[in-house]
């Protein structure tokens, strides 16, 4: 596992909880709900299969985690994060949005709640 971005520097807790812990629910899950993302960690590890892949994990101010391997999502995320900090603010709470790609693809994004 290698950690590439986080929220701000993490306690070893928060890092497990992020990264490795059992109770980590996939984001695709909750499309369609609104979440208050607290803290977050981009990492680089290895799935089942043996490809290595990127993932985004989010802690939310209910305290579940939730994680998604989605470029489209992270890059989002990501920019909404950077949009938000140099501004001095904290992102509000943001909406798991899904659609389909023009060669009929699901996938999923997320977007500013109101």
């Amino acid at each position: 596992m290698n950690i590439i971005e986080t929220s701000r520097p993490l306690t070893a807790k928060e890092t497990w909880k992020l990264t490795r812990d059992a109770g980590i629910l996939k984001m695709s899950d909750i499309e369609g709900q609104a979440i208050q993302p607290v803290e977050y960690c981009v990492y680089e590890d290895t799935n089942a299969e043996g490809t290595e892949q990127t993932l985004l994990s989010v802690i939310t101010d209910t305290g579940e985690v939730y994680a998604t391997n989605s470029e489209t999502f992270r890059r989002e995320f990501l920019d909404m994060q950077k949009v938000f900090k140099d501004a001095g603010e904290s992102v509000p709470k943001i909406l798991v949005m899904g659609g389909t790609t023009n060669a009929g693809r699901h996938f999923i994004t997320c977007a500013l709640a109101d």
